[in-house]
């Protein structure tokens, strides 16, 4: 009795009763194929670029080596949205390679569906860039810029306007982040920025969906 030495999916029979089997690697001693499900391994190149971004967060203290501990990471298929599947970055690999100017890494999951999802399927990855941090996330069309400053307008408790240098990011769930400069509840001008000058009075209407709000982290 022949028994496989991992739990997985069987491919088709290749040989059938009857059949003289050879010793060997050779197409004569193939019975069938075994894969396994679960857990599911992705594995993504990470270019040059990105592996010198992530040294760096790392050497100043702002994210863990994926070498030293586990990096969490998300996926999603080519009909999903959103990364819905969670994992950890389990393996990064020595070296990077010269050809294609990358670094082979491995995600490591649960198959959150063993009856479907099998070894072959393309997916796209999101990992994080930094340690969590909370910061405001605002539209885009609420910053205005001048001579490469980053600014918006800020409704004071008096009704007043303050124009508010800003320290801006990358987007998140489509938002500006906005990592100094805003407080949390603070209101935002979103219209007719170009004709607010600091201390001028307005009376704020709220939009149906706010200007500014909190979010924990980046992705």
């Amino acid at each position: 009795q022949i028994k496989s030495p991992i739990d997985g999916r069987v491919s088709d029979q290749r040989i059938t009763v009857g059949n003289l089997v050879q010793p060997g690697a050779g197409p004569d001693s193939l019975l069938t194929t075994v894969v396994s499900v679960d857990p599911i391994y992705a594995k993504v190149d990470a270019d040059e670029n990105a592996v010198l971004k992530y040294v760096k967060l790392s050497e100043e203290g702002k994210r863990v080596s994926a070498r030293t501990a586990k990096i969490p990471a998300w996926i999603e298929l080519g009909n999903e949205t959103d990364f819905p599947h969670k994992g950890t970055i389990d393996f990064v690999d020595n070296r990077l390679d010269a050809g294609t100017g990358t670094v082979r890494a491995r995600i490591v999951l649960k198959n959150w569906n063993p009856n479907f999802i099998t070894p072959g399927f393309f997916v796209r990855v999101r990992v994080s860039g930094a340690t969590p941090y909370r910061a405001a996330l605002v539209e885009d069309k609420v910053i205005s810029s001048q001579q490469g400053l980053k600014y918006a307008f800020v409704v004071k408790p008096d009704n007043t306007v303050e124009r508010r240098n800003l320290e801006t990011g990358g987007l998140f769930e489509g938002k500006r982040i906005v990592k100094n400069g805003l407080k949390d509840g603070e209101k935002v001008v979103s219209t007719r920025l170009q004709l607010l000058q600091a201390g001028m009075k307005v009376q704020p209407i709220p939009e149906e969906s706010p200007p500014a709000a909190q979010a924990k982290g980046t992705k």
